[in-house]
């Protein structure tokens, strides 16, 4: 999964946290920088739920959910700005 840092958004960091099947959210990485791969996907996960949170000094903004159903094979995701929107891309 990559996250992509909106323009001007300097000093933000994102909290990405993952949910595999009914299981609990997990804290799985911050990235300050325009992506962030997540390696650790076990193979067959599905479905996957995203949660990214922006983060800046003490701000915290919405957090944004996204529910991936994996295919045979690796798949990347990536969030793109689009206007005040992100959206998904595979």
């Amino acid at each position: 999964m990559e996250v992509h840092q909106p323009t001007g958004s300097v000093g933000t960091i994102y909290e990405v946290q993952r949910k595999i099947g009914n299981a609990g959210f997990q804290f799985i990485g911050g990235i300050g920088v325009k992506t962030f791969l997540d390696e650790t996907l076990p193979t067959g996960s599905a479905p996957v739920t995203y949660k990214i949170t922006a983060v800046r000094s003490t701000a915290r903004g919405n957090s944004a959910q996204f529910t991936v159903n994996f295919g045979v094979g690796g798949q990347t995701i990536t969030l793109v700005e689009g206007g005040s929107d992100l959206k998904m891309a595979a």
